[in-house]
């Protein structure tokens, strides 16, 4: 990884064309699909009916579109930085049927009135420094759950040294899927973008956000995920 990397900008400097994003994760990240199926049933069994569904880094709209499929009555809100994102992600949603309320910008734009029943922030936290950048974003989070509620989050993990140990194994696994070689080239060049930490460091940050009760959810290769619970 690059000593001064910058952090992924998928409006002015993609990692990979938009159009591509959902082709190339679902190859990429082992059990993609299956995180959110899983997030859904277990939000299914926890949340009142309806429920308020945050989703950070709503990118291309997987998500919500899992969500909506699932969970008719459940409202969806979905945020990221991303006007190009938020644009495909607009288009699926709009093919399917499912309504969702889409805010390019940050959780800390939403008004702090705003309350959810549950959050999840997938892939998203790997792409801020570990310099207060993803204290806050988690913070900001935790602003807008009531105490009990549910958080999904899921990275990109294990520290730098952990990532560079497996990049091989991630290479070989993307080319197995049918990915071409140049692409892959490209896309762990972006791997400089990213600001891995270590799972203790997570949990660390978890709890300093407001969190508790954190629970292993999913782990495959250099991805993890926890189920952590808003402080009451």
């Amino acid at each position: 990884m690059s000593d001064n990397p910058k952090p992924v900008d998928f409006d002015t400097a993609p990692p990979v064309q938009v159009a591509q994003y959902d082709n190339l994760i679902t190859k990429f990240v082992p059990g993609y699909e299956v995180i959110f199926q899983l997030a859904a049933a277990h939000f299914s069994t926890v949340l009142p009916s309806p429920a308020r569904m945050l989703v950070v880094g709503a990118g291309s709209g997987k998500e919500l579109l899992v969500f909506g499929q699932a969970r008719p009555d459940w409202s969806l809100t979905g945020v990221d930085p991303s006007g190009h994102m938020l644009s495909l992600a607009r288009r699926k949603l709009e093919q399917a049927g499912i309504k969702a309320t889409l805010h390019q910008g940050l959780v800390q734009d939403l008004p702090t009135t705003e309350r959810f029943d549950a959050a999840t922030c997938i892939l998203v936290t790997h792409f801020l420094p570990d310099d207060g950048s993803k204290l806050a974003l988690l913070k900001s989070i935790a602003e807008r759950l009531p105490p009990g509620a549910p958080l999904i989050l899921l990275d990109i993990y294990g520290g730098a040294q952990f990532v560079r140990e497996f990049g091989p194994t991630w290479i070989a696994h993307g080319h197995g899927m049918g990915i071409p070689l140049e692409v892959i080239t490209n896309l762990e060049k972006g791997h400089a973008q990213f600001f891995p930490v270590s799972e203790e460091r997570s949990l660390e940050l978890l709890a300093e956000a407001g969190f508790e009760k954190v629970r292993r959810f999913y782990s495959a290769l250099i991805y993890c995920g926890w189920i952590a619970t808003k402080t009451a």
